[in-house]
């Protein structure tokens, strides 16, 4: 694909990392306050961040489907069917983590966009993930890598990053496991007993916050992920990400994302690795 027509879609999520991470800025405190809280959490900072996000998109005169977790679909300058991008965003991914007062746990501002209005994984173009209370921001740019800019700070980053290279499973192994969708549901007894196999043979640890534990993988800190219902908020650009570090996410059978259609309010159970090598040995753990 040409190359400056990726930098121009570039520009578009440079943007709106800049713009969620200002936006929560100048909330500060009362950004953190509740809106609402039904399944999920909602805050005035998630209401802020969607808000702005989709004026500046409107205000660039693009045509964009804009999928919003906060404020659903939205056809800018355009009907839906005539949009030229889809763009995923997930305005704080960890909200009850941004919410709490206790801040030791992260929370990301996420973006993904891709060609067309009915994209399939691997049609991403561009996509970001913003760990607010870090700063750290990785962004990757299709068949240009995956980069890592830590705190934010241009003077030390971006610099390229890579997925671990670990092909087998141990306990001193960091590995990423989305508790809440694994234990938070009604499982069968057999599915039970997978996650627990999986539990005692790595050293799994959640911290509440999908994007970040796919930001991870891409930059080989963690050597993989597991996530039995994963929401497409996240999941568009993490695929970005970790495939452009070179690592893989498939479903629980092994099959790569990649060719599944990106579908907003789905979920998509998940093996994220560094290496296939690594992908196996987590299925034949799982045998699912």
């Amino acid at each position: 694909m040409d190359l400056a027509y990726l930098d121009y879609v570039a520009r578009f999520g440079e943007k709106i990392i800049e713009i969620a991470r200002a936006t929560v800025k100048d909330l500060g405190e009362k950004g953190r306050e509740e809106l609402k809280s039904e399944k999920d959490i909602v805050t005035k900072g998630d209401i802020a961040v969607a808000e702005r996000i989709r004026d500046y998109l409107k205000g660039t005169g693009h045509k964009f489907l804009l999928l919003d977790e906060e404020l659903g679909a939205t056809a800018l300058n355009c009907t839906p069917q005539d949009a030229n991008f889809t763009v995923a965003i997930d305005d704080i991914d960890g909200t009850e983590n941004y919410h709490s007062i206790t801040r030791s746990k992260p929370y990301c501002s996420i973006f993904a966009i891709f060609a067309g209005r009915q994209p399939r994984f691997k049609d991403a173009l561009v996509a970001g993930i913003l760990e607010h209370s870090s700063g750290d921001i990785w962004f990757s740019v299709r068949s240009h890598g995956c980069h890592l800019t830590p705190g934010g700070d241009l003077r030390i980053g971006p610099a390229e990053v890579r997925a671990s290279p670990h092909k087998t499973l141990d306990q001193r192994l960091q590995f990423r496991f989305d508790l809440y969708q694994a234990y938070g549901r009604v499982n069968t007894p057999r599915q039970n007993e997978a996650y627990a196999r999986l539990m005692q043979q790595a050293w799994a640890k959640d911290f509440g916050s999908s994007a970040f534990h796919l930001a991870e993988v891409a930059c080989g800190s963690a050597a993989g992920y597991v996530n039995p219902a994963h929401k497409a908020h996240e999941l568009g650009a993490g695929y970005l990400l970790v495939t452009e570090a070179g690592g893989i996410i498939t479903d629980f059978s092994g099959k790569d994302l990649g060719e599944q259609r990106f579908e907003f309010n789905r979920t998509y159970p998940i093996i994220a690795t560094g290496t296939p090598e690594l992908g196996t040995v987590v299925r034949k753990i799982l045998n699912l």
